[in-house]
């Protein structure tokens, strides 16, 4: 891409994380725009695309249903502009938690226990006990979900689930800390606690906190594990890392023994 490429921000779409989208696209815009860039934004309400003339690139900060389900990338790829994120086929697969998890199945990747709860032919009651967790397939965030700790929660778990979707997927329900760790290629990769929402690249203060770091190894065939290691440094399936001024870097380039996958 040249300095010179015009590129439009897109934000907004038809989805429950419309405004959310919107911020996200503003902020993205004003610092593209602050970098000298030729960048525009385009805040969409519908499923329909039409682009500012010369588009060179297609920046999507649509979040959720339209923005990351394969619709606007196929949209995209139809009309030949480039664009940021996924391919059109993996996004599908990817938002749809039920399409993702059988991939995830067939891949051998650990994965909660689950079942797919089929509303078409009218109200049903998870095989799965308590505590699990109820999620629509195919909405971003956690828009729909609940997490069920006693059975009288159910039915009305199920019903806000079944808003959006008749197919709801059931999930046993794994307590603990959610950690976030990006992996592009072999670059330096960013991590930060969702839970706690901690500052990017904030793992060796929590490092203090617990003795287990999930680790997602985009570039492994098993994508989480849980593995011990010293402060500031972790153990993934890729290899040791360190974090060093909140960012991480490999620092062992062949995988090391880990403990039991989570």
């Amino acid at each position: 891409m040249s300095p010179e490429t015009k590129i439009t921000v897109l934000m907004g779409g038809p989805g429950s994380e419309r405004q959310v989208s919107i911020a996200s696209g503003t902020a993205v815009l004003k610092a593209l725009q602050s970098l000298g860039l030729d960048a525009t934004g385009l805040e969409l309400t519908g499923t329909t695309l039409d682009l500012p003339p010369g588009t060179g690139l297609a920046y999507n900060l649509i979040h959720g249903t339209f923005g990351e389900d394969g619709q606007l990338q196929e949209l995209l790829e139809q009309q030949g502009i480039p664009y940021t994120g996924a391919r059109s086929a993996s996004s599908r697969i990817a938002f749809d938690k039920n399409l993702a998890k059988a991939r995830f199945i067939a891949a051998g990747v650990p994965t909660p226990r689950s079942e797919i709860l089929d509303l078409s032919e009218g109200p049903k009651v998870p095989t799965i006990p308590v505590p699990f967790v109820v999620k629509p397939p195919r909405e971003g965030s956690s828009v729909g979900v609940t997490i069920v700790r006693d059975p009288a929660q159910a039915a009305a778990a199920i019903a806000e689930a079944a808003k959006f979707s008749n197919d709801l997927l059931i999930e046993e329900f794994i307590e603990g800390k959610e950690l976030t760790v990006a992996i592009l290629d072999d670059a330096d990769v960013l991590v930060d606690e969702t839970e706690r929402r901690a500052l990017i690249g904030g793992l060796v203060a929590l490092r203090q906190h617990f003795d287990q770091v999930l680790v997602i190894a985009a570039t492994s065939p098993e994508a989480t594990r849980a593995a011990k290691a010293p402060r500031g440094e972790f153990a993934s399936l890729v290899g040791v890392w360190r974090v060093l001024d909140g960012r991480v870097e490999r620092v062992v380039e062949t995988p090391v023994p880990a403990a039991t996958a989570a």
